[in-house]
C-alpha cells in the first residue's frame, strides 16, 4: 500500500515535468518562427506591370484580327444571301430585280401597278427572309412617301419628321443583311432637307450597273479599252409610249455569271470617305461651305446603284468634297462617292459577289482595268478575280 502511494506521486511528478518541458519547448518553437510581412518591391511591381503590358501588346492585335475576320465573314455572308435572293427572284418571276425604277407610272392614263421609284432592294428583300417587313411595302408608291401618298417637304436638319407611315416608315428600318459590321458608323440615315425630303436607313452595298462613259479616263486607260455597258440588270424608266422595261436574266450574262460582278461594297454612305478620311454628311445645301455627300446611301433609293466611272465629280458644288474626285483615288478603297468604284473598311480590300453567288475579296491593288471588265455582263472579256 505504501509503495503504491509513493509510486503514484513519482509518476505524476514525471508527467508534470514532461508536460512542462513540452510546453516550454512549444513556446520556444513559436518564438523562433520567422515573421515575414514583406510585400512587392517597386522593382518587382514594375516587372509585373511590364510583363502584363507585353502580353496585352501581343494578344490585343490577335484579338482585333480575329474580330475583324469575323466581321469580314459576316459581310461576305450578307452579300452571298443577297445574290441568292436575286436568283430566287428570277426563279419566281422569270427576271432579275430591275436595277432601279426612275419613274412613277401608277396614275392614269398609264395605271401601271408597281411602277414607282425605288431601288432593287424592295424587290429582292422578300427573298432574303425580309418578307414580313416588305409585306407592308406599297410597290405602287415611291419609296419616300407616307401610306396616304403624301410627301414630306423641308424641315430641320438632324430632326426627322415624326410618325412616318407606309413606305416612308419601312425605309427607315436598319437591316443587318444590308450592312457590313466593319463600318465604323453602322446605323446611318440618309436625310437631305429638300422637297420632297427623302429619308431612309443606309446600306453598305450597291448593285453594280456596269461601267460608265468616264471609266477609261478616270482609270487612266486609253479610250475604248473598256466599253461602257450594263451590269447584270438594267433600269426601268419612262411611262406609256416611252416606257423602257428590259427583262434582265442570268442567261443574258454572256461573259459568264462567275465573271460578272453583281453587288459590291460601297460602305459608309452618305458620309464621304476618301482614303480613310471621313467627311460627315451635310447635304442640306450643295453650295454650303461644309457640304459633303456620298449620294445613294439609303437602301430604298433609286440612287443606290451605279456603274464604275459613272461620275467624275463630287455631289457638292462647294466645300471640301466639291469638284473633281482625285483621279488617284480611282482604285479600291479610294472613295465611296456615287459613280466611283468600291469602298470598304476592311484592311487591304473590299468584297464583291459575282452573279453566280460566289463572293470575292478584291485587293486594293487589283487592276482597275480588270474591275471594269468584270462590271459588264456582255463585254466579251475573259477577266477574272481570285
Amino acid at each position: 500500500m505504501t509503495d503504491q502511494m509513493t509510486e503514484g506521486p513519482r509518476t505524476s511528478s514525471r508527467g508534470s515535468a514532461a508536460t512542462a518541458t513540452l510546453g516550454a519547448g512549444t513556446h520556444r518553437s513559436r518564438c523562433r518562427c520567422p515573421r515575414d510581412h514583406r510585400g512587392f518591391t517597386l522593382v518587382e511591381l514594375l516587372v509585373v506591370v511590364a510583363v502584363i503590358g507585353a502580353l496585352v501588346g501581343i494578344l490585343l492585335p490577335a484579338v482585333q484580327s480575329a474580330r475583324e475576320a469575323g466581321r469580314r465573314t459576316a459581310c461576305s455572308s450578307s452579300l452571298r444571301q443577297l445574290a441568292l435572293a436575286f436568283a430566287n427572284h428570277e426563279s419566281a418571276k422569270r427576271l432579275l430585280p430591275p436595277l432601279k425604277r426612275t419613274s412613277n407610272c401608277t396614275a392614269a392614263p398609264n395605271s401601271e401597278a408597281g411602277m414607282a421609284q425605288r431601288s432593287w432592294a424592295p424587290d429582292a428583300l422578300p427573298y432574303v427572309e425580309e418578307a414580313n417587313l416588305l409585306a407592308g411595302y406599297n410597290f405602287s408608291h415611291d419609296w419616300w412617301v407616307n401610306a396616304d401618298g403624301s410627301a414630306v417637304n423641308g424641315g430641320t436638319a438632324g430632326v426627322l419628321d415624326a410618325n412616318p407611315t407606309g413606305n416612308r416608315a419601312l425605309a427607315r428600318n436598319q437591316l443587318p443583311v444590308l450592312k457590313c459590321p466593319s463600318c465604323p458608323v453602322p446605323d446611318r440615315i440618309q436625310d437631305k432637307i429638300d422637297s420632297p425630303r427623302k429619308t431612309g436607313a443606309c446600306t453598305d452595298y450597291f448593285l453594280v450597273a456596269g461601267t460608265g462613259t468616264n471609266f477609261n479616263t478616270l482609270a487612266a486607260l486609253p479610250a475604248g479599252t473598256v466599253t461602257a455597258g450594263p451590269g447584270p440588270t438594267e433600269t426601268w424608266s419612262g411611262c406609256g409610249a416611252s416606257a423602257v422595261r428590259p427583262k434582265s436574266t442570268l442567261a443574258k450574262i454572256t461573259d459568264g455569271t462567275s465573271k460578272t460582278i453583281l453587288l459590291g461594297e460601297c460602305g459608309g454612305r452618305e458620309d464621304v470617305w476618301r482614303d480613310g478620311r471621313q467627311y460627315p454628311a451635310n447635304a442640306d445645301n450643295a453650295a454650303g461651305a461644309s457640304c459633303a455627300r456620298a449620294q445613294g446611301g439609303a437602301w430604298a433609293t433609286n440612287d443606290n446603284p451605279y456603274g464604275f466611272g459613272d461620275r467624275a465629280t463630287g455631289w457638292c458644288t462647294s466645300g471640301p468634297t466639291s469638284g473633281a474626285i482625285p483621279t488617284s483615288s480611282m482604285r479600291v478603297n479610294g472613295s465611296n462617292e456615287w459613280g466611283w468604284l468600291l469602298y470598304a473598311f476592311h484592311l487591304g480590300g473590299a468584297h464583291v459577289v459575282m452573279a453566280d453567288g460566289a463572293t470575292r475579296f478584291v485587293a486594293d491593288n487589283t487592276s482597275v482595268l480588270v474591275l471594269g471588265q468584270l462590271a459588264t455582263r456582255a463585254g466579251n472579256e475573259s477577266a477574272a478575280v481570285d
